[in-house]
């Protein structure tokens, strides 16, 4: 009866019950996704190819509302703490733009490490032929920003915030990379969520999500032009990115640091919140779809993925 009335248990059983109502969420999110993937990748030759993942993300949203209707208050998510200025939205935008080029040096490098043991490694997240040009932004520019925004900047975040605001930002980075399914994605979409996590207790999700939106546009713009344009155009704007990254580190690492601190994660906060069986299956899963769609092959064989019924065009199917 102690421990029942003790309010420090009584907490922790009610974040732990929380935490795995999200996590529920969270796998029903990425096995709905995972499915449409899996039939576009299989089904190229389908009418309105492009339109399968953004309707999945529809279906995922309506799974998450449901599981989290206890849980989610709109009022809460979208309360903004304060305006954010352009020009810490304009640094905000260098931070996740200069995080890629960091990234695709590591995956070159990855690549090369594969590349000398005699295999051959596909670390690619983004394909401007995949679908139609319109799907892509539908589903990069709109759809993916606000539903992920919502599941982990808003239910994940808000959920591990009982634990300390450091603490949310840090957990919810964790569970966005792994998400991504993509070897090289786990690190950039982690550090990503760390600036995206910021930015929604420092302002509000509301800019998070126009952050992913505008990072994301930024990539279907690069990936578009690399196919008219001379590389050395695309290496000199994330240059630019990448020095931008470096400046805004150097002048407001110290602000962000301090706010961190005042906001550290509160005893056994790890412990207690990735000990709940549904986070660690969640996690579980996470890893073998980043393994299954890791296309590693001995140099010289063919992909393991079967090959598309239709090439991949850009633009619609006929």
């Amino acid at each position: 009866m102690r421990a029942i009335n003790n309010p420090e248990v009584l907490e922790r059983t009610a974040v732990r019950a929380d935490v795995g109502a999200v996590a529920i969420a969270l796998i029903g999110y990425l096995l709905i996704t995972s499915v449409a993937t899996i039939i576009m990748m299989l089904f190229t030759s389908l009418k309105l190819n492009g339109a399968i993942y953004p309707a999945a993300s529809g279906v995922g949203l309506a799974f998450i509302l449901f599981i989290l209707r206890g849980n989610l208050h709109a009022r809460e998510i979208f309360e903004e703490t304060r305006e954010m200025p352009g020009r810490v939205m304009r640094n905000a935008v260098f931070c996740v733009a200069g995080l890629q080029p960091i990234f695709m040096f590591v995956g070159q490098g990855i690549t090369t490490l594969f590349e000398n043991a005699g295999y051959m490694i596909d670390l690619s997240s983004f394909d401007p032929q995949a679908e139609g040009v319109v799907f892509i932004i539908i589903n990069l520019v709109v759809a993916k920003p606000i539903i992920e925004g919502i599941l982990f900047r808003g239910a994940v975040l808000r959920v591990l915030s009982a634990y300390g605001r450091t603490f949310a930002i840090a957990a919810s980075a964790i569970l966005f990379g792994l998400y991504q399914g993509n070897l090289l994605q786990i690190g950039y979409a982690f550090c990503a969520g760390l600036i995206l996590g910021y930015i929604t207790f420092r302002y509000s999700i509301k800019y998070s999500i126009i952050l992913h939106a505008v990072h994301n546009g930024l990539m279907v713009g690069v990936s578009y032009l690399s196919m008219h344009v001379a590389g050395f155009a695309i290496y000199g704007l994330w240059t630019v990115c990448l020095v931008g990254l470096v400046v805004v580190a150097i002048k407001k690492g110290a602000k962000v640091k301090r706010f961190l601190d005042r906001g550290r994660a509160r005893a056994n906060a790890w412990k207690h919140t990735f000990g709940v069986p549904a986070l660690l299956l969640y996690i579980a899963i996470t890893i073998v779809i980043t393994a299954v769609q890791m296309d590693v092959k001995e140099i010289g064989t063919e992909s393991k993925y079967p090959t598309a019924l239709v090439p991949k065009e850009w633009g619609f199917n006929d």
